[in-house]
């Protein structure tokens, strides 16, 4: 390693330097050795300090600045102590004087607050004479909320007669004519409370003809018993304005009102109902037991205050009513409730006040009259709860649902695929009986809810029978259907909502008559196929269709490569009629296999014992032509039914009887012995087991190749 790096690096110690230098010096060499190592080190020091000026020369510009920016940094430092010291020191000061800082604080943010009112009230004052006194005697509360200057109409001829200056407080109106003279435009006219004012805006029509329309449109009417003004403004959107600031003033004082109003009512019940529960108290302590008053007799009393409001209150609930605001309205009903009035003319007034509200509340949820969704029907049938009407509320919620519901339903179209119409129909009513079965879970009306749930299901249940049962399908849609069907119900039946009863009482009639009505059709054909049965190769004409049936039939899990006939080409030794057999077995079994209901279970049963009793009863028949081809071709088929379709269907089929045994094995082994060889594996009959399977009373004897009606 150089000598600069050992010296540059960062674990560098001298003492271990200069031991490891003179370790290996001799004590006859020493004097010379140790010379030798000092003008070595002396060379390095030279080197170093002639290094260290050049890169001072070099730099020194850098080092001028450097040192200027480091006595800036020094003196912008001590500043900052100072101005922290400062700080620390004015901390202090409001730390001691914390309560007249408040208090100063406080008194300019009011000041701030109400700047922008004075400045409107040193405008009006230079524009209305006579107006300084009522301005200057109001309370903090009120407030100039808009002041403007229009013109007066003539409400006949829709004149120009002369100017006017409104000026809207918080609780009035105030009115300014034009001045006869003075330094004032106008002079104060009139003041109108807002309790007896109303805005209503001009409509364009009846006006005379010199009325023109640019003026109707800026034009807006005010109603003063018993006067009226008709008043232009320069825009419409200043009209708008001055309408919307009364309308909303208007509201304000009258709920500020009703408010003042309720809260003296409350204070004054609670007051008299401790009084009362005190002076009560003292009395039974006296008499040495203790008691409370009950809740009625301190209720009962009504003060001149509540009887004046309990009469003023029609009027005001019809106000309110009529302005929709219905929380408002709700809660004026349910103060009057609490009250208790026993004048009989005020409680009809207020009766029919209440049912005039629940009618345009239930109204709003019956007709979708709503505006917000979900959220809007939730407020209408919390406020019917309210008022002691949730049934009422949750049944009308409830048939808006279904209208929506069946007008969804309608917009479905039957397409010529079935199977997707019933997709589309079963997730729409589910989805929706899910949602409303969720929404109202644990509910005092969820009778009402699981009544709808039922009343929606069944007319699922309408629909699919009446555009797909009843349009005579096949067996493959009948059973695809049931499938999809149950599917969708079970998500029912994981929230706690098993309807199957509904299925089984309105889909299992119609669709056990569908299926028998199939199946009869296919039985009839594999009879007549039986009937034309000569016992002769199925020939498909060429390799090609040879090879195509072949896969055909692998698909269905049957391999018959085993049958090709070595002898003629593109034929099998198995009949064109077992084949038909096979596919419809296959199909029947795996249909009836889909239908897996305790209510279809037996007639699936019956139907699949007969129609392999007629093909067995053909298998087991000895009238088969007397030649080699005809035997061969006849053993082969036995063997393919038995051996392969018959253990095929059954496993499809799945069901087995008690003794653990599948039907159509039974039904070889016990009815058709001479085919019980070919089964996959034989087994031996039970002792004491003689009786065959129509002597069970699952078929009729006089017509065991039937369908039996369950």
């Amino acid at each position: 390693m150089d000598d600069d790096d050992i010296f540059t690096s960062e674990n560098f110690n001298a003492a271990n330097y200069i031991s490891n230098q003179l370790r290996d010096i001799n004590i006859s060499q020493g004097t010379k050795k140790l010379q030798q190592f000092r003008q070595q080190l002396q060379a390095i020091d030279n080197e170093s300090a002639e290094a260290i000026r050049k890169i001072v020369f070099s730099n020194y510009k850098e080092f001028i600045a450097t040192s200027k920016e480091i006595a800036i940094l020094e003196r912008e430092t001590y500043n900052l102590t100072s101005l922290l010291n400062e700080q620390k020191k004015l901390i202090e000061n409001l730390i001691e004087h914390n309560d007249q800082d408040k208090m100063s604080t406080r008194s300019v943010s009011m000041n701030t607050l109400s700047g922008n009112q004075n400045n409107l009230v040193q405008v009006i004052l230079q524009k209305m004479d006579g107006v300084a006194r009522i301005l200057n005697t109001q309370n903090d509360s009120i407030k100039i909320l808009l002041h403007g200057e229009g013109i007066l109409i003539d409400p006949d001829t829709h004149n120009q007669i002369h100017s006017i200056m409104l000026v809207l407080l918080t609780d009035k109106l105030l009115v300014g004519f034009p001045s006869t003279g003075g330094k004032y435009k106008y002079q104060f006219h009139a003041s109108y409370q807002l309790s007896g004012l109303a805005a209503v805006n001009v409509k364009n029509r009846g006006e005379p003809e010199n009325a023109d329309a640019s003026q109707k449109d800026r034009m807006f009417k005010l109603l003063v018993f018993p006067d009226q003004y008709y008043i232009m403004c320069n825009t419409v959107r200043l009209k708008k304005e001055w309408l919307e600031k009364i309308d909303s003033a208007k509201k304000e004082k009258l709920h500020e009102s009703n408010l003042i109003r309720q809260n003296t009512i409350r204070g004054r019940r609670t007051s008299t109902a401790e009084f009362a529960a005190k002076l009560e108290n003292k009395i039974n302590e006296r008499a040495g037991r203790l008691s409370l008053v009950p809740e009625d007799d301190s209720n009962n009393f009504i003060d001149n205050d509540d009887q004046v409001w309990l009469s003023e209150l029609p009027n005001e609930l019809e106000v309110i009513i009529g302005q929709r605001n219905f929380e408002q309205a709700v809660e004026m009903i349910l103060e009057w409730k609490n009250t208790k009035c026993r004048d009989a003319e005020i409680n009809s007034q207020l009766q029919a006040c209440e049912r005039k509200l629940v009618q345009i509340l239930s109204d709003d949820i019956r007709y979708g009259a709503l505006h917000g969704g979900p959220k809007a029907v939730r407020k209408n049938i919390n406020l019917l709860t309210s008022l002691g009407r949730k049934t009422q509320a949750v049944d009308l919620y409830l048939k808006r649902r279904s209208g929506i519901l069946r007008g969804n339903a309608r917009d479905l179209q039957v397409s010529e695929e079935p199977l997707s119409y019933v997709k589309k129909l079963c997730s729409l009513f589910i989805t929706d009986i899910m949602s409303v079965a969720n929404e109202s879970f644990n509910q005092p009306q969820y009778s009402l809810v699981i009544q709808w749930c039922s009343g929606e299901l069944s007319l699922l249940l309408s629909l699919i029978r009446r555009h797909v049962i009843e349009v005579a399908p096949t067996m493959a849609v009948c059973a695809h259907t049931w499938r999809i069907l149950i599917n969708q119900c079970d998500k029912l039946v994981n929230i706690g909502l098993d309807l199957s009863f509904e299925i089984n009482r309105l889909l299992i009639p119609s669709l056990k008559e569908a299926v028998t009505s199939n199946f009869g059709n296919i039985l009839e054909s594999i009879r007549l196929r039986v009937s034309e049965e000569r016992w002769k190769m199925y020939s498909l004409e060429s390799d090609t269709n040879l090879n195509r049936f072949l896969e055909e039939m692998t698909d269905l899990e049957m391999s018959i490569d085993w049958s090709v006939s070595p002898t003629h080409p593109a034929c099998i030794n198995i009949t064109q009629n077992a084949c038909h057999f096979a596919k419809s077995a296959y199909t029947v079994s795996r249909d009836f296999g889909l239908l897996d209901s305790p209510h279809i279970h037996k007639l699936g049963v019956n139907c699949i014992i007969t129609l392999w009793k007629v093909f067995l009863n053909l298998l087991s028949s000895p009238d088969i032509p007397n030649n080699e081809t005809s035997k061969i071709v006849h053993k082969t088929t036995c063997q393919f039914i038995v051996s392969q379709v018959l253990p095929l269907c059954e496993n499809i089929f799945s069901y087995q009887l008690p003794s653990g045994e599948g039907i159509l094995f039974q039904l070889v082994r016990i009815n058709y012995p001479s085919l019980a060889g070919f089964l996959p594996e034989p087994e031996t009959p039970r002792s004491g087991e003689t009786s065959s399977i129509d002597d069970e009373g699952d078929f009729d004897d006089n017509n065991s190749d039937d369908v039996v009606d369950i």
